[in-house]
C-alpha cells in the first residue's frame, strides 16, 4: 500500500478526471496533471464497465498499486495521477502491469 502522502484525496480525483492531461497505455488510461507538492499522488480507479465483479475489480487495483508500489520511486515528482485500467488489462499477468507502468513513467517524464 502507498504511504498516505502518496495517495490522492477523493475530493481532487473529480477534478483531475475533468481536467487531466490523458496518457493511454496498452493496459490502462492515465490522467495527470502538475500539483504544487513535491510527490507524486495516485489513486486506481476500476470502472464496474471493466468487470461487473467487484472480487475482479479489487484484484485489478490491487495490481495496479502493487505495480505502482514497485515503480514509485521512479516516477517524477509533482504529479497527482489517477489511473483507470481497461478491459484489456483483465487478463494481464502482473510483468505486463509493471511494464505497462513503466512506460507511463517514460511518457510522465517527457511531459
Amino acid at each position: 500500500m502507498l504511504p498516505k502522502k502518496h495517495r490522492l484525496p477523493g475530493k481532487i480525483i473529480s477534478s483531475i478526471k475533468k481536467g487531466g492531461r490523458k496518457f493511454f497505455t496498452p493496459l490502462a488510461m492515465t490522467l495527470a496533471t502538475k500539483s504544487s507538492l513535491p510527490t507524486l499522488r495516485a489513486t486506481i480507479s476500476v470502472s464496474s464497465k471493466v468487470s461487473s465483479l467487484a472480487t475482479k475489480r479489487n484484484r485489478l487495483k490491487r495490481m495496479f498499486r502493487h505495480a505502482l508500489f514497485h515503480h514509485h520511486s521512479l516516477f517524477p515528482p509533482g504529479f497527482d495521477v489517477v489511473i483507470i485500467p481497461k478491459k484489456a488489462s483483465q487478463e494481464a499477468s502482473f510483468s505486463q502491469i509493471k511494464k505497462d507502468m513503466a512506460a507511463l513513467i517514460h511518457m510522465l517524464s517527457n511531459r
